[in-house]
């Protein structure tokens, strides 16, 4: 096997007593003043000490022999490997100085000696090579430890592992390194500080070699159950430690507990209520994800992107300018596209019931006719006997789509084939078109928003 076993005992305030590891032998913590580590003995020999706020001040285990904090409990500086940090007022780091180098984070990007080292991606880093830079990809397991860090060889351009990395349960990297590599976000996708054989969580530091943070947690008293120095609950298997102030379930275990199907079953009256509202919440999921596709069944086109990202079927249409609110305008806001759609020619009235089930309204700058536009608009009766309607679009554009191949009876006055006749009117009082359509005697007033 991969010999990472260990076997762990503990006081009843949650301390680690002994630690036994595969490969190595045994820790025996053999001092504590509450609950500060004072000595350890084994694999690992060592004194240490603390400050007034609980904070490691010198460890011989590391060669540390002093550690000053700033207001934050935050190392600044650390003797004996001679590291000194920068912090911002809220406590995130900005500069590393050791061993003659300076590193700066800012934003995502880390610079060595004030040049560009990597850019910090969503599955990985941008590596900089003179000026050109190469993507490197991180596979992490279900607790967010980096396992395998690979990018394509630009000379045979093939898939290469750069890094390799196995863990112990409490976080010891296992030597020797399967495969070494430039890349120091590890264990929790934490950044590993070489020169202290410790991780830095953000909130504060943890040593993966005895199990224990330097320094109380921050937000020790909502978990009062363990030691404030303790990591993940003593429970590394399942739990991370987020940023140094809590231990939590990682994300993947958070939602499945959400929607109540979770690794394992319910032990008290508490749990199998999270579950039965879990197990709720994800039956509301899964019908509203059938509505929206019966919904979706329903429009023959919802594009974006300009018209090029297809969502249902087939291709856009140049002619096809229509444009639909509601579920429409919320889908292609998601996709971040322009608005442009087709609506189905028999789903007038199916698309008006789905607009207004979802708050919307039709909106059109272009209607292939003039029945597509009545059977696509909320329509009322008026004092006067009319019909009438609202609609969002082109005035100008949907009056010159409808009269198309009709004959002019004047400015803003057409006849169809059909004997229908439409004129088209502007109010500058208002902004806004009235376009007036005579169907066999009934009369329509479509007002027309810009």
């Amino acid at each position: 096997g991969n010999n990472l076993g260990e076997t762990i005992s503990y006081d009843v305030m949650g301390n680690i007593t002994s630690l036994t590891r595969d490969n190595f032998s045994t820790n025996n913590y053999t001092g504590y003043d509450g609950n500060r580590l004072t000595a350890i003995s084994g694999f690992t020999n060592g004194t240490y000490s603390y400050d007034a706020n609980g904070n490691q001040k010198t460890n011989t285990a590391r060669g540390i022999t002093n550690i000053d904090y700033n207001y934050l409990n935050l190392p600044v500086s650390v003797t004996g490997p001679n590291v000194n940090y920068t912090y911002t007022a809220a406590g995130q780091k900005l500069q590393k100085q050791a061993g003659g180098a300076t590193t700066n984070y800012i934003a995502g990007i880390q610079y060595t000696n004030s040049s560009i080292d990597f850019i910090q991606t969503e599955e990985g880093l941008a590596r900089r090579n003179g000026s050109n830079y190469s993507y490197e990809y991180n596979l992490s397991d279900h607790l967010g430890n980096v396992r395998v860090t690979f990018y394509q060889n630009p000379n045979t351009n093939q898939l290469e592992v750069l890094q390799r990395d196995d863990y112990y349960a409490f976080g010891l990297r296992k030597e020797p390194v399967a495969k070494a590599g430039l890349n120091k976000y590890l264990y929790n996708g934490k950044e590993l500080q070489e020169e202290l054989g410790q991780y830095d969580y953000g909130a504060r530091f943890y040593d993966p070699v005895i199990g224990r943070f330097n320094t109380i947690d921050p937000m020790s008293e909502i978990s009062r159950r363990y030691s404030p120095y303790s990591y993940g609950m003593n429970n590394p298997v399942r739990f991370i430690d987020v940023d140094g102030m809590y231990a939590d379930d990682p994300p993947w275990k958070k939602l499945l507990d959400f929607l109540g199907i979770g690794t394992q079953s319910p032990r008290t009256e508490e749990e199998v209520i999270q579950k039965a509202e879990g197990q709720k919440r994800l039956s509301g999921l899964d019908a509203r994800n059938k509505q929206i596709e019966k919904n979706l069944d329903k429009l023959d086109y919802i594009p974006g992107l300009g018209s090029a990202m297809k969502i249902s079927k087939g291709t856009v249409e140049k002619d096809n300018t229509t444009v639909v609110a509601g579920l429409g305008m919320g889908m292609l806001d998601i996709a971040g596209g322009k608005v442009a759609g087709k609506v189905v020619e028999t789903a007038g009235p199916v698309l008006r019931e789905i607009l207004q089930k979802e708050g919307g309204q039709v909106v059109a700058k272009l209607f292939n006719s003039v029945d597509g536009l009545l059977e696509n608009v909320a329509l009322s009766s008026t004092k006067k006997g009319a019909t009438q309607g609202f609609i969002k679009g082109d005035g100008e554009a949907i009056f010159k789509t409808l009269s198309k191949g009709g004959k002019q009876l004047g400015s803003g006055a057409v006849e169809l084939s059909n004997g229908t006749t439409l004129f088209n009117h502007y109010s500058t009082k208002t902004g806004q078109y009235t376009l007036d359509i005579n169907k066999g005697g009934e009369i329509f007033k479509i007002r027309i928003n810009p």
